[in-house]
């Protein structure tokens, strides 16, 4: 089943990271506008944080959210949420927060690799047509080639069409190619 063959591609889903790509290898975009002072202080403590105490961390990212909905580290407290949930093996509460950052942080960054992440859970779940449907909002350019190369796996395990499938893996392949020469041309 197409479903399957995702899984197999991508790994177990209880581990820290959904499939081949964990949150934390997802770096965000900048935001729109600079979080205030405020913000940026508390976001940067309840990273420090969470690096040491998982649940506090959760805590206080939660904290973050409710106190500052509208702020442009938002998305990315919900991020670290999901994140902090999948390092707990809670796949159903990485879900639940990278959910909300597609529904209320939607032209985000972060959105993006929600729905990759998502998509990835939903077909490893069997909901195939679910999986497909957050892949196709899926703005590629935002996403970083880890992310991309995911996506392109994913599109090519739910393809219904052989050669949409074989396309897929072209893309990925080529993604890989080029993620190669680039680690060749950095180093000395």
């Amino acid at each position: 089943s197409p479903a399957g063959g995702v899984g197999r591609l991508c790994g177990g889903w209880g581990t820290v990271g959904v499939g081949c790509v964990s949150w934390s290898a997802l770096p965000c975009a900048g935001p729109a506008r600079e979080a205030n002072d405020a913000e940026g202080n508390q976001y940067r403590v309840a990273t420090q944080v969470g690096k040491q105490d998982g649940e506090e961390g959760k805590r206080l990212f939660v904290e973050f959210l409710d106190q500052n909905p509208t702020s442009p580290l938002a998305d990315d407290a919900a991020a670290q949420l999901a994140d902090l949930s999948l390092q707990d093996a809670d796949e159903q509460g990485a879900a639940g927060w990278l959910q909300l950052i597609v529904r209320d942080y939607p032209d985000e960054a972060n959105a993006d690799r929600a729905r990759v992440l998502l998509a990835g859970m939903e077909a490893r779940n069997g909901r195939v047509v679910e999986a497909r449907r957050l892949l196709t909002k899926v703005r590629f350019e935002r996403l970083n080639p880890a992310a991309a190369r995911l996506a392109y796996r994913l599109f090519a395990g739910l393809g219904a069409d052989p050669v949409d499938r074989v396309n897929w893996q072209v893309r990925e392949r080529s993604a890989v190619v080029d993620e190669l020469k680039n680690a060749d041309s950095d180093t000395p």
